[in-house]
């Protein structure tokens, strides 16, 4: 019986070089932007406010620094899973194909 489902293992493995892809890519925006989110207290000046609001900026910045680190993260084991996926796919396909030279189509030896 057909269920309509079919899977290409080359298609998949397209998608999962493509997310891997885009983990270095954001990896590599981040390590190269991280310097310009760094701000001297100093800037900040020299009144009351300005030591909480230094604070609330490094907070900030190492908020997005670990949100932007999980999002490369998350993309990097999708594509690792999607690899999986593909060999497994494929290797289905390798195993059916080895059943079929053997058995035949109908079931009957070949």
């Amino acid at each position: 019986m057909d269920d309509g489902f079919s899977a290409q293992p080359v298609e998949i493995a397209k998608l999962a070089g493509a997310s891997i892809k885009a983990a270095d890519t954001i990896d590599d925006l981040r390590s190269r932007t991280r310097a310009d989110l760094v701000v001297p207290a100093a800037a900040f000046g020299d009144t009351a406010q300005g030591g909480p609001a230094h604070r609330a900026h490094e907070a900030a910045a190492e908020a997005a620094e670990a949100a932007v680190t999980g999002l490369a993260a998350m993309y990097e084991r999708d594509g690792d899973r999607l690899y999986g996926a593909a060999f497994s796919y494929q290797q289905g396909d390798h195993d059916t194909a080895a059943l079929y030279r053997k058995v035949g189509p109908a079931g009957a030896p070949a």
